[in-house]
């Protein structure tokens, strides 16, 4: 028997809705009802007509308010999800050279679609699992790329650098929408809607400086071999019209323009940073109080504000934490399947409610406070 087994959780320690796992996230259930109510003209129908057109439309205009985007930058999305971006990227965006901040699964995965390309080249500046790479702009690279957010290990860039002769590509995934970020000093900015933005996935969503669409305009015009998929311009042009290059999933979009609604509603990226930062106080504090349970990031500043990555004591295995408290669901928390760590892996996106993550500490603490030691 392991050591959880024997135990029931109390009905009054379990959080209302147990999805706390890092992407996809925890769509509001209100907007789940809302889209049933209006699927007759909304689901189904043409991408090209105005049903659709107008949703995307809307969600241009509120990324626009609700990230500050520059006034001169562009906005297009496509089919994909933020994975796509870097093979977008290697075929359409970096003319000669790349550099490459590697700390994760994610962000190696990222650098390995530019290393393998029989075109580029590659530079890589890479740290261990749990560490932060300190940038360096290099003089020979036209692109710079960062993960500000590792989705693996929970490290985080805590402010944008800046590159002077060059373009910053950043891969905003699992933080874009719950903070700030630097886009005046970001070339392309892209993220998937199914992270902190509380909505499917499938979709990739770009922020374009001058600099970047002018690269990609060379790019095109030299005549390196592009397929459509692969090709901002496409996505870019069809953005003017408030489309895809092909059919997206309307559900994504209209969640997506939902989340976006309901963040502006609450007072904008002020408001929703705020209460992102109560609830990391309230999960480091707990995460502290427990001799059982330690950090992964050591470093206060690199920790991630949205995926908390917590290591549990060898003497614990986490699968046995975590497939209990499936059974009362709790889903969800396991460790990056390829990080081999003994972890639990939280996430502080903006749905999750600061008394439903509270009612989660309480639910382990029960299972950890009654275990059945060896």
């Amino acid at each position: 028997m392991g050591m959880f087994e024997h135990l029931q959780i109390p009905k009054e320690l379990l959080p209302s809705d147990g999805r706390f796992g890092c992407g996809p996230s925890f769509v509001r259930p209100e907007f789940v009802e809302d889209l049933a109510k209006e699927a007759k003209t909304f689901l189904g129908t043409s991408h090209r007509q105005s049903a659709v057109k107008n949703k995307v439309g809307s969600i241009f205009e509120k990324l626009r308010s609700y990230l500050s985007v520059p006034a001169d930058y562009k906005i297009a999305m496509g089919n994909g999800s933020a994975s796509l971006v870097w093979d977008m990227g290697t075929f359409g965006l970096v003319e000669k050279k790349a550099a490459h901040f590697v700390n994760g699964e994610f962000s190696q995965k990222w650098a390995a679609s530019t290393k393998e390309s029989k075109f580029l080249q590659f530079q890589e500046v890479k740290v261990g699992n749990g560490e932060q790479p300190s940038f360096q702009e290099f003089p020979d690279c036209d692109v710079h790329c960062i993960t500000w957010n590792e989705t693996s290990t929970g490290a985080m860039w805590d402010a944008c650098p800046s590159v002077k002769n060059s373009l910053l590509a950043v891969d905003g995934t699992s933080a874009a929408g719950a903070y700030p970020w630097d886009l005046s000093k970001t070339d392309l900015f892209y993220f998937s809607p199914q992270k902190a933005f509380g909505s499917e996935g499938g979709l990739w969503i770009g922020i374009f400086s001058p600099k970047a669409v002018a690269q990609i305009e060379r790019v095109k015009k030299s005549g390196r071999f592009l397929p459509a998929m692969l090709d901002f311009t496409l996505a870019l042009k069809n953005a003017e019209s408030n489309q895809t290059y092909n059919t997206p999933s309307l559900s994504t979009l209209y969640f997506l323009e939902k989340q976006l609604r309901w963040f502006l509603d609450k007072g904008g990226m002020p408001a929703i940073a705020k209460e992102q930062d109560e609830k990391v106080k309230l999960l480091h504090a707990w995460v502290e109080s427990r001799a059982e349970l330690s950090h992964y990031i050591q470093n206060p500043a690199n920790r991630s504000k949205t995926v908390c990555t917590i290591n549990v004591d060898k003497s614990i295995p986490y699968d046995q934490l975590t497939k209990h408290l499936r059974k009362f669901g709790i889903l969800d928390i396991d460790c990056y399947r390829n990080l081999g760590e003994n972890q639990i892996r939280v996430s502080l996106f903006p749905n999750i409610a600061r008394a439903e993550l509270e009612k989660l500490t309480k639910s382990v603490d029960y299972l950890l406070d009654n275990r059945q030691r060896s």
